[in-house]
């Protein structure tokens, strides 16, 4: 069914020298798995304990002890201010010319159209 006699062609120039790629044996390393031991902590029957809201909570708890620290620092306790914004002009501002423009004048007609009599 298959035959013994493959012919390859093998391209061995003496000007042009291949490097061989070694590839792994993919199929000999498929049948010598190795396990890998960890050990874990046993999970907890109520699934819900493994969250950690404290993360990511949104609350006024801190609040008391912001404002505890104001006395601590003897700072102020005033709402904020607005502070207006300056913007950054990328050009700087114009300003009128001394001079008028210089434009340019139209050509004189063509003698043609002069009527010389007049």
């Amino acid at each position: 069914m298959f035959e013994d006699n493959i012919e390859i062609n093998n391209y061995n120039d003496d000007s042009e020298q291949h490097d061989l790629t070694y590839i792994p044996d993919i199929g000999s390393l498929s049948n010598q798995l190795k396990s890998c031991l960890q050990e874990s902590d046993d999970l907890p029957l109520d699934f819900t304990k493994m969250f950690n809201n404290d993360l990511f909570k949104f609350d006024t708890n801190l609040v008391p002890e912001s404002v505890e620290l104001y006395k601590k620092l003897n700072l102020k306790h005033e709402p904020l201010s607005l502070i207006s914004p300056q913007f950054e002009s990328p050009m700087p501002p114009l300003k009128p010319a001394v001079f008028p423009p210089t434009l340019m004048e139209l050509p004189n007609p063509k003698l043609e159209l002069y009527d010389l009599d007049e």
